[in-house]
């Protein structure tokens, strides 16, 4: 690219220029500009990051089936570096169940106020114990990011004792 703009009084350039959109090539760059007259040379460093996004972390749950006093282990990712969640358990007759009431009390690390936050790496991993009087059938725990939107929903079975 050039530039055919004259210096203004005292020699000052002024001008901007935009990345591609589409580009490939992170890292250190350089605008290089060079008076036709006078042979005066500057360069101007620049860096182009590459976009902040986390890798979708499929999410896990294990096992995937368990009865009433069987502890489910989930881990999630996606979101942004401790980011704020938000975390609620659809039952299998439909109804919604927010976090911290009588059935749907996950346990985790760092919790405070039951307000989720995603790790440095963007990622979340709780437990839930099955209450005796859970509903049986398939359950889903959702996690949404507060910022990015983020959405990962682990499917399980809760099956009857025996």
């Amino acid at each position: 690219m050039t530039f055919d703009g004259k210096a203004h009084t005292g020699g000052r350039v002024d001008g901007s220029w935009v990345s591609p959109a589409d580009t490939a090539q992170y890292g250190t760059w350089q605008i290089v500009l060079k008076g036709a007259d006078s042979g005066v040379e500057v360069a101007l460093p620049l860096t182009i990051e590459a976009p902040a996004s986390q890798p979708a972390l499929a999410p896990t749950v294990s096992p995937a089936v368990g009865r009433p006093g069987s502890t489910f282990l989930f881990k999630m990712g996606g979101f942004q570096p401790g980011e704020v969640l938000s975390t609620w358990a659809n039952v299998p007759d439909g109804t919604v169940l927010a976090i911290d009431n009588d059935t749907f009390k996950p346990n985790i690390r760092d919790l405070k106020d039951w307000q989720w936050s995603a790790q440095p790496d963007g990622s979340i991993g709780f437990s839930w114990a099955v209450p005796a009087n859970a509903p049986l059938g398939t359950w889903q725990i959702v996690v949404q990011g507060r910022t990015s939107g983020a959405v990962q929903v682990a499917s399980f079975q809760v099956i009857a004792g025996s």
